[in-house]
């Protein structure tokens, strides 16, 4: 792997970031006839009545116009591709699946950052893959080829360790549980799945991750991630984007976990740590925490008499609590969403370590 910065990628292949849709129209006015324009302009509309399709015939008709409305989603190709490198940065993937690729922009990144990988990128649409094979043409790519192919009908005797989707499932269809059987048939043993759907509605994206984790896919909490950018009109954006394994010999992910997952968007009682000076609020907040369960826990008296340390983890619905409490008055509590109740083992581990050395120790569970 190489260094090649996503940027200096955005500049190569001339993508302009456009502040808002008005300097993007004043783009298109300055360029193209008013009747292109306005052709242009229907095109777009159709976004707003969700004809996705009708929308990308038109705009990747030409190499030029599919680069400049690709210029409105600079914030997303960076968050999506920040978030890739990082779920892939203690790997080093060979063969890459990038499924439902549009004009390729996000494959020929991946292309020339892992330049000994074999990257394999499909679409539904014919145009969107003469527009991303003329990009690759353009970058001199020889480690990447694009194929027309439908996601739920793909078929190929390769197998890939990436695999990736970026807003292209049918996430509220029926189709969505053959893609995800499909996608998962050509992931190894031992890759990754890496999606981003671009889903705004709650209850879809619990929706979106429970049929991930009713599939063949292992739901990765701990390398999922919300991503935030900001879109064409200045808003920001705040999407989930899902890493998945193969099913293997893990835990099954809980409900509880997934709904952890989509509370911490909102920092709702997540990474919370109450210590010095917040002691009463530590105390009223853990005793109003109900109903919960002590999952683990030790009490400590001290040897030299000094006073009793109760070192506890509970789970209250979709969080893990870790409590301290002395009969000193001393109260700490952290608090995490419950699918990354694990970052709670070494504080654990060492506290016990040290702990042990000056007190006699009593289990609690």
């Amino acid at each position: 792997m190489n260094s090649y910065c996503i940027q200096d990628f955005l500049d190569e292949i001339k993508l302009k970031r456009f502040e808002n849709l008005h300097q993007f129209w004043r783009e298109l006015d300055s360029k193209y006839p008013p009747q292109k324009v306005k052709e242009l302009e229907r095109a777009y509309a159709k976004l707003e009545d969700n004809d996705e399709a009708g929308f990308y015939d038109v705009i990747f008709a030409e190499y030029e116009i599919a680069l400049l409305f690709s210029g409105l989603r600079i914030g997303l190709y960076q968050a999506v591709i920040e978030w890739i490198l990082l779920s892939l940065s203690d790997r080093e993937p060979e063969r890459i699946l990038d499924a439902g690729c549009g004009n390729g922009i996000i494959a020929c990144y991946l292309a020339k950052r892992f330049t000994k990988a074999k990257i394999t990128a499909i679409d539904i649409s014919e145009s969107a893959i003469e527009q991303a094979k003329a990009l690759a043409s353009t970058l001199n790519l020889t480690n990447i080829k694009f194929k027309v192919g439908d996601i739920k009908d793909f078929d190929t005797t390769d197998s890939f360790d990436t695999i990736l989707t970026v807003a292209a499932l049918d996430v509220t269809s029926p189709f969505l549980i053959k893609q995800m059987h499909n996608l998962c048939k050509h992931l190894s043993d031992d890759g990754i799945m890496l999606n981003f759907e671009k889903i705004a509605n709650p209850q879809i994206q619990k929706f979106f991750a429970q049929a991930m984790n009713e599939s063949a896919l292992y739901l990765d909490l701990e390398n999922s991630k919300w991503l935030k950018y900001n879109n064409a009109e200045g808003d920001e954006i705040n999407i989930p984007a899902f890493a998945s394994l193969k099913k293997g010999d893990q835990e099954p992910v809980s409900e509880q976990q997934i709904q952890s997952f989509m509370l911490a968007e909102s920092n709702l009682l997540t990474n919370l740590d109450l210590s010095f000076k917040q002691e009463a609020l530590a105390e009223l907040l853990f005793n109003q925490l109900n109903p919960k369960e002590l999952m683990r826990g030790y009490k400590a008296e001290f040897k030299d008499g000094s006073g009793t340390y109760w070192f506890e983890q509970w789970q209250s619905g979709p969080f893990s609590l870790l409590y301290e409490h002395t009969d000193q008055g001393y109260r700490n509590l952290r608090i995490l969403p419950l699918y990354l109740a694990s970052k709670f083992d070494v504080i654990f581990e060492e506290w016990l370590e040290q702990t042990s050395k000056y007190a006699e120790m009593e289990q609690l569970k």
